[in-house]
């Protein structure tokens, strides 16, 4: 079974039924969300790519994860 589904479409769907939707843009390298323990949020990746980003103690970076259209996060 075939299905088409509009990421779009189903963003303004979901915004005429939820008051507290938000639709953003980034800029390369700028922070999209950062950790809090019990967020109460998902993110959708529309378009483009993110990376889930760790850094520890001494600064040192780690890429827990990558991003890319569509993908869903919270």
């Amino acid at each position: 079974m075939v299905t088409s589904f509009n990421i779009n479409e189903f963003v303004d769907d979901f915004k005429n039924c939820c008051n507290k939707v938000q639709k953003k843009s980034f800029n390369r390298d700028e922070t999209i969300t950062s950790y809090i323990r019990n967020r109460n949020q998902f993110c959708i990746l529309i378009s483009g790519n993110a990376d889930l980003v760790r850094y520890d103690l001494n600064g040192n970076k780690t890429i827990i994860e990558h991003f890319t259209n569509n993908d869903v996060f919270r």
